[in-house]
């Protein structure tokens, strides 16, 4: 498969429009957000242990250096 360009899920809208004035769609159409979670309750204490961490940051190295995410955030 031949790609030029990689979007990010945290710039979907973005991303998504800018794929369809390539293809040539006139009226983008609007993607809906559903099952959204309330972000206060979520944190990265409760959704990763550090052995996930570890092993997300070994096999996603690229990515992770490609786009600078980091588990800080």
């Amino acid at each position: 498969m031949l790609i030029d360009e990689i979007g990010q899920l945290e710039n979907i809208s973005t991303c998504f429009d800018k794929f369809c004035e390539k293809v040539n769609l006139l009226q983008t159409p609007k993607l809906k957000h559903e099952n959204k979670s309330d972000k206060a309750s979520v944190t990265k204490d409760n959704l990763y242990t550090q052995e996930l961490i570890d092993i997300v940051a070994e096999k996603e190295k690229w990515v992770i250096d490609e786009f600078g995410y980091n588990f800080e955030e």
